[in-house]
């Protein structure tokens, strides 16, 4: 059986456009890949950053004996969500009741803060188990600066919250 020239041209043809066809499909499946793989490195990357979160809350402890009211405690806690830690971590919180001369102003310090470490401090409201918990109002304010390892320069931390009586609880006003 021989094939004529037109046969063998037709199946040249036939090789050449089913070579360029896989060419096509591979091309579209590297490219896919490539899109994939890069966003994998981005999530990667975000997922690295350190998240710094602050929270403040107020807690109830019984200090004196059971015949007593309980004191109220502020408990600051910072925290990072993120796999990378953050480092320098320096700055304060202040307590801002309405009678400004019992304002107070402590200091954080930290070389460190890595994933799933958290960093507290507490602080006893003066006089708080003479009052009714619904009836105490005040501020509290936070700002600190730490440095991402994988940057330069620093980045800051600024919160304010307000303590609803009502709700019995911190309501943050701005990040």
């Amino acid at each position: 059986m021989f094939f004529s020239p037109i046969d063998a041209a037709i199946w040249t043809a036939l090789g050449v456009v089913a070579t360029l066809i896989c060419a096509l499909v591979a091309q579209r499946l590297g490219v896919l890949q490539i899109n994939l793989m890069r966003q994998a490195h981005t999530l990667n990357i975000v997922k690295a950053t350190p998240r710094i979160g602050c929270s403040v809350v107020v807690d109830e402890r019984q200090v004196l004996p059971q015949a007593y009211r309980p004191h109220l405690f502020i408990v600051v806690k910072l925290y990072n969500e993120g796999d990378l830690p953050a480092e320098k971590i320096s700055g304060q919180w202040k307590f801002l009741p309405p009678d400004i001369a019992k304002n107070r102003v402590f200091d954080m310090q930290r070389d460190f803060l890595g994933k799933c470490e958290d960093y507290t401090q507490t602080y006893k409201i003066d006089d708080s188990s003479n009052h009714s918990r619904d009836r105490i109002a005040f501020d509290v304010e936070v700002e600190f600066f730490y440095a991402v390892p994988s940057q330069d320069g620093q980045e800051n931390y600024v919160a304010k919250y307000h303590y609803d009586g009502q709700r019995g609880q911190m309501i943050k006003l701005s990040y």
